[in-house]
């Protein structure tokens, strides 16, 4: 369409016609018809004039609110504001959004027309006999109980998804040759998805025992029913176990616990992805799968175990000029909310950080890569059941292959740590937690030989290793007994360790965890115990609040007896808990006699103050049965606030700094019961409040507002005094 010639059009005022139907629609349906538009053809281009139902009633629609141009032969649509500067006058949007302001509402404003329930309502247009018929020739007929506004709508609609498509095909052309050439899965892949890729969902549903010694289990893994003793196979919901059938890792689960998720993507439990890496040309393609488990139920036994699972994402790994390897990210999601769902660059709709991937194509997959000696087969093997945080190792893998050693030693929670806190990212952290330049195990992880095997026996992960790390440095021998209760006490924060040793005593570690035992078992209250948690699991708790005591003891100590900190009995006393109640009774006492000492001396400083402002008078009005009066002292402040209940009290202090003066309401018969307190700051009332503080009665804001015209009224001529005085 030629812009510049439609610019050039006439601007034409309302049709009478027009005038007359929407004065007549005003009286028979009220605010239901808010457009109309004369509609003609010049060429192949259908135009409609629409003008605004208020402006037709009001008598100013001496030009229309809107141009449509509808070109049917070319499908194409043009909107115009005639009343708006060139440079703002074409809108390419559809009918319904140039349309949905009124000057009715000034607001969005869509009609719903009857009959349809459908999206794409357009605002309620009527035509007159000749423009129906145009548009019919132009458009076709109606269909059901379409009406013209409509019509327009869906041919508009139309027209855009075609424009969308073609510009969303071009985008994702390259997506779409990239991803046909993603393999087929391999044949045993969906029966191991239903088996062994949904191993996390294997549970061991038992009776709850209540006291007896055997309960009856069954395995939803291999179907077996039978009797369990609960002292050798411990039974404890939501713990991991071992079923005595088929050998398998399980999870306990009551019979009243529910098993199936209740939604699709986000239940109860996180979405449970499931991986297979393939190769793709020269590169590898990580193809991930959400994954569901249902359970079939009836008497209350599993009967059924149902797997469903789709392609949710791909990450890609091939060579490009970036880098030896980049790693692009796809989603299987609907286009930029528009048309079918499609392959697509990622937009996080899917939370791929963890996976639980299949490792029997790895050998012949990863063979001749980078990533063939890099331990991931046996990283899954060593986590099973649970998930990888598969994309990040391998893109970690080619600048730290020392990863291997981890992945295959089975410090799984090492790997997982490490790589959650971005050790080895693209910015060389690794060199802060590792010796990256040694060879062997003990040395990359600066630990002793002896600590290497600790930490693969229990799958340490960072908090152990770091607690070796500065034993290390500081000469100290930790036994695993005593590095589990030090990591439960202090963490592994270097801090911890540096407060343990700082000051003149040098407490000796193994002395110290012992004491902090020993007084747990000492003053530990089973009468406060919570049955909820373990004795042990309560008796730490109990050693971790010690420990909390005890640095507000030292530090009491070295207060109050400095002399003290040299002697190990003060350090450690025999009775910690009497011991840090007695320092803090001390430390009590002490800190209310310096809030006292300070209160006497800000209290001397008001009454100073107060008596000041007295003597040289200025203050003090009565009017109306009320009268303003000065504190006596500052104890009739804080005495205010209390009677009261509101916070004057913590106003003393400004008081002290001149920062404000306070000041009471009182009535003329009784002027020592409060009434109103008020702030008087910077030449004016800042507030003035009742009791609970109530706002001011009208008598009272009369009286208030009075009294601050009368002092400003003084200022004011204290003001010209000093100048005359200066003259």
């Amino acid at each position: 369409m030629d812009k510049h010639k439609l610019r050039g059009m006439p601007v034409l005022p309302a049709p009478a016609w027009m005038t007359r139907a929407a004065s007549a629609a005003k009286l028979r349906r009220n605010d239901i018809e808010l457009w109309y538009a004369d509609v003609e053809q010049v060429d192949d281009i259908t135009i409609l004039r629409v003008y605004e139902r208020s402006k037709l009633i009001g008598g100013i629609a001496d030009r229309e609110t809107y141009r449509v141009f509808l070109d049917v032969p070319h499908r194409e649509y043009l909107s115009q504001e005639p009343a708006i500067k060139p440079p703002r006058c074409w809108r390419e949007g559809r009918l319904d959004n140039v349309l949905a302001r009124s000057d009715i509402y000034n607001a969005p404003y869509f009609s719903i027309e009857p009959g349809h329930v459908e999206k794409g309502y357009s605002p309620y247009l009527s035509f007159d006999g000749n423009g129906e018929n145009l548009l019919r020739a132009a458009l076709g007929p109606l269909e059901d109980f379409e009406t013209w506004g409509l019509r327009i709508y869906r041919w508009q609609d139309e027209i855009l998804s075609e424009r969308r498509r073609k510009r969303h095909e071009k985008e994702l052309e390259p997506v779409n040759a990239l991803m046909a050439k993603v393999p087929e899965l391999p044949e045993n892949f969906a029966e191991w998805i239903c088996t062994e890729g949904i191993a996390r969902f294997d549970y061991a549903i038992y009776t709850p025992p209540k006291g007896k010694k055997t309960t009856d289990m069954q395995c939803t893994r291999c179907g077996a029913k039978m009797q369990v003793d609960v002292r050798v196979h411990h039974p404890v919901k939501d713990k991991p176990g071992i079923c005595p059938a088929c050998g398998r890792s399980i999870t306990w689960k009551t019979v009243t616990s529910k098993l199936n998720r209740t939604g699709r993507y986000w239940g109860w439990d996180e979405p449970w992805y499931t991986a297979i890496i393939q190769k793709m040309g020269e590169g590898l393609v990580i193809r991930y799968f959400a994954t569901d488990v249902e359970f079939a139920f009836k008497d209350g036994k599993v009967v059924q175990r149902k797997c469903t699972y789709w392609e949710v994402a791909r990450d890609v790994f091939r060579e490009n000029g970036r880098g030896p390897w980049s790693c692009e990210y796809y989603e299987k999601i609907r286009y930029k909310n528009q048309g079918n769902v499609r392959w697509a660059p990622a937009v996080g709709e899917y939370k791929t950080l963890k996976a639980f991937l299949y490792t029997d194509n790895l050998p012949d997959v990863l063979r001749g890569t980078i990533w063939q000696y890099s331990g991931v087969k046996e990283l899954q093997e060593h986590a099973r059941p649970h998930r990888i945080m598969l994309n990040q190792y391998l893109r970690a893998y080619p600048q730290n292959p020392y990863l291997e050693y981890f992945s295959k030693m089975g410090l799984t929670r090492l790997v997982k740590d490490a790589l959650l806190s971005c050790a080895w990212s693209d910015t060389g952290r690794a060199d802060e937690i590792f010796d990256t330049g040694a060879t062997k195990p003990a040395g990359i992880l600066r630990v002793l030989p002896q600590d290497v095997k600790t930490l693969v026996r229990h799958n340490g992960g960072s908090t152990m290793l770091e607690v070796m790390q500065n034993a290390v440095l500081r000469g100290i021998r930790l036994s695993e007994d005593e590095m589990f209760h030090f990591m439960d006490l202090f963490g592994s924060r270097d801090d911890k360790l540096n407060s343990v040793f700082a000051g003149d005593v040098e407490l000796d570690i193994h002395k110290l965890l012992k004491y902090f035992r020993k007084q747990a078992d000492k003053y530990f209250d089973k009468d406060k115990w919570n049955r909820r948690y373990t004795k042990a699991e309560a008796l730490l708790s109990y050693e971790q609040s010690l420990w909390k005591d005890w640095r507000d003891y030292l530090g009491w100590i070295e207060r109050f007896m400095p002399e003290c900190l040299t002697d190990e009995y003060y350090i450690l006393p025999p009775d910690l808990p009497k011991a840090h109640d007695r320092l803090m009774q001390m430390a009590l006492e002490q800190k209310e006699k310096e809030a006292a000492e300070r209160r006497r001396k800000q209290e001397e400083a008001v009454n100073r103050i107060l008596s000041e402002m007295k003597e040289t008078g200025g203050i003090g009005m009565q009017a109306r049965g009320l009268m303003i009066r000065l504190p006596k002292d500052a104890g009739e402040i804080r005495r205010e606030g209390e009677l009261q209940h509101h916070c004057v009290a913590t106003y003393i202090d400004r008081v002290e700094r001149h920062e404000t003066l306070i000041l009471f309401v009182r009535k003329v018969e009784d002027p020592d019961t409060p009434f109103y307190t008020m702030e008087w700051k910077d030449g004016k009332v800042a507030q003035c409040r009742g009791m609970r503080n109530a706002d001011m009665t009208p008598e009272v804001k009369a009286f208030v507002s009075a009294f601050e015209r009368k002092m400003q009224k003084k200022d004011q001529e204290a003001g010209r005094q000093r100048v005359r005085v200066t003259a």
